[in-house]
């Protein structure tokens, strides 16, 4: 389980195996590629440093599949689900408003993917009013 969760920290933190292997004060990436294969392991005093640097237990890196219990992912999910749940039911929503501007807003709306509501809303809520 640790070197597949260090490799999904690594990929989601967005880091080469080089770039890696350098912060924690190795000179080849071949280091972490040995322990995301699984052919070798990092001393207990890397595990530490590996679990600082994602901001995770060492239980964590050893024992639970990170990439499914990401509060990130388990959002996402949540979000994607929701999102698949209340599209089909928008265009009867849609009738019901009778203000052609709003329904136009809800329009582009519905077309926001899921994941991006958040940033959505926050993009508009900064924009200077008139």
């Amino acid at each position: 389980m640790f070197g597949r969760n260090l490799r999904y920290l690594r990929r989601k933190a967005e880091l080469s195996q080089d770039t890696l292997a350098d912060q924690l004060g190795f000179k080849s990436f071949t280091t972490i590629q040995k322990w995301e294969d699984g052919t070798s392991e990092p001393s207990l005093k890397i595990c530490a440093k590996i679990a600082a640097l994602f901001n995770v237990t060492i239980d964590q890196l050893y024992y639970d599949d990170l990439s499914i219990t990401s509060p990130e992912t388990q959002v996402s999910s949540i979000q994607k689900s929701l999102a698949d749940v209340i599209r089909p039911y928008s265009e009867s929503w849609l009738e019901i408003i009778e203000d052609p501007a709003r329904r136009n807003l809800v329009r582009i709306a519905l077309l926001i993917p899921a994941n991006q509501i958040e940033n959505a809303i926050k993009f508009l809520t900064e924009l200077p009013t008139p």
